[in-house]
């Protein structure tokens, strides 16, 4: 069953369906039900970082708890390259990293020198 109305031109525009307002149901009691569910969630969160750090659950830790290498420096070289310092095994490798891979540039046994 369609419900419609004319108007003054002649032009046929159906009437809006109406619109049910649960009378038991208080906007209060919504807002009070978004905010436990974020109070929740939050609660939820923190048990989870403080368990990561209480039990060492990051990264390092399924490694052995060892770190293998380091990463000494890193320089952007534009949007899409950049140069990073690697110490790995005892050595230093130059690395460039650009948008077709990474690529070794130099490798050396030995740290360069501090400027003072």
């Amino acid at each position: 069953m369609t419900m419609t109305s004319s108007t003054a031109g002649g032009v046929r525009t159906e009437a809006p369906i109406p619109f049910k307002r649960d009378a038991d149901v208080d906007s209060d009691t919504a807002g009070g039900a978004a905010l436990g569910t974020v109070v929740i969630a939050l609660l939820v969160c923190a048990a989870v970082l403080y368990l990561r750090k209480r039990f060492n659950l990051g990264p390092v830790a399924r490694l052995g708890g060892q770190r293998h290498f380091r990463i000494l420096e890193i320089q952007r070289l534009g949007a899409r390259g950049q140069l990073a310092a690697v110490e790995f095994a005892g050595r230093i490798y130059l690395l460039a990293e650009t948008e077709r891979g990474v690529t070794t540039i130099a490798a050396t046994d030995q740290r360069p020198e501090e400027d003072q």
